[in-house]
């Protein structure tokens, strides 16, 4: 029971760790290892059998009978690849800069709309790396692309067949193969027989997890780093905003009052003419002064006898109520707006 258990658990364990290795890894690995392979001739069809890198027929026959052919082979490899031929794939030989190798994906599918005529959207493709020059700065490849229409209709004619590929598989020479996923991407233990799995897994396995410790504790310090230099910034900005704050109020507020209006006088002494002239139940929230017009709101006990105040005063002509007086929320008193003009500075 205890060994049974070891060894499930042990199979399990390279799973998860194969599921580390990356996808480009396993695009390599799927050209060369095990596989079934089928190629469709119209309503015929030849099924090939891929091991350990060699490729040989196991039967030939009509697609209809595939299962059954499928079902007389042992062992068969679990990986389903779909062969295409080359006169139904276009295959364009590229030239890019070195540089480009870094996002070869997002360069590559511009190059299909601009190269081909075909959208991204119309085609399955993939690249072949071929080899780089290194004098010239130069990285030769192959692009390989299949139109949607085609490749669709082989999968389901397959498929239809009890064959499910994950994957295309087009020869581009004789020594090379392109590989275009049409399904899922299997995992590697599709790919890999458990034999060959165990030394990659433990590269893989030992790569991960040194990653892993190296990443966190970086991602740590550079988070206790950041943690620190933040609280730092934030305390100064409140500072500086603080004596921002109270610098412009008091530049506001000598602005004002030390401004003068024309041959109306200054703000502080229209300020001193309204604190002169209202009753002392009344306060003001705001004043303001512009082209020999004044605009005060605030409250009052009784804000409609302001009108007749403000009529009083010698500095202030022709008072009326911008808006309707309404009552304050907070209070019994009453909310004004009133604008006036100033008088001239030979009546005050």
């Amino acid at each position: 029971m205890t060994q049974r258990f070891t060894a499930t658990f042990s199979g399990w364990w390279v799973e998860q760790l194969a599921d580390l290795i990356p996808a480009s890894w396993l695009n390599i690995f799927a050209k060369s290892n095990d596989a079934t392979i089928l190629e469709i001739q119209g309503e015929h069809c030849v099924l090939w059998i891929r091991r350990d890198g060699v490729a040989k027929p196991v039967g030939q026959g009509p697609l209809c009978n595939l299962k059954t052919a499928l079902k007389s082979v042992t062992d068969l490899p679990q990986l389903l690849l779909l062969r295409v031929t080359p006169e139904h794939a276009l295959c364009k030989k590229l030239s890019l800069p070195s540089a480009a190798r870094r996002d070869l994906k997002t360069l590559l599918g511009f190059e299909i709309d601009r190269e081909t005529p075909f959208e991204q959207a119309e085609v399955y493709w993939n690249y072949v790396v071929g080899t780089q020059d290194k004098a010239r700065g130069k990285l030769d490849l192959d692009l390989v692309i299949v139109p949607r229409g085609h490749a669709d209709a082989t999968v389901a004619a397959a498929r239809n067949a009890g064959f499910n590929p994950a994957a295309l598989t087009i020869d581009i020479a004789p020594d090379r193969s392109a590989l275009i996923w049409v399904a899922a991407q299997p995992s590697v233990g599709q790919i890999l027989r458990h034999r060959k799995l165990l030394p990659l897994v433990a590269v893989t396995g030992g790569l991960a997890a040194a990653f892993v410790i190296l990443s966190f504790a970086g991602q740590q310090w550079n988070l206790y780093v950041a943690n620190q230099t933040i609280a730092d910034l934030q305390s100064r900005a409140q500072e500086a905003a603080q004596l921002q704050q109270a610098a412009n109020q008091r530049l506001a507020a000598i602005t004002f009052l030390s401004r003068t209006n024309g041959a109306n006088g200054s703000a502080l002494g229209i300020l001193a003419a309204a604190t002169r002239i209202l009753p002392d139940d009344t306060y003001l929230t705001s004043i303001s002064v512009h082209d020999s017009r004044v605009t005060m709101s605030g409250f009052s006990n009784s804000a409609a006898s302001l009108i007749s105040l403000l009529a009083k005063s010698p500095t202030f002509r022709e008072p009326a109520f911008d808006s309707p007086v309404t009552e304050s929320q907070d209070s019994d008193q009453e909310k004004f707006t009133v604008s006036m003009s100033l008088a001239p500075a030979g009546a005050l």
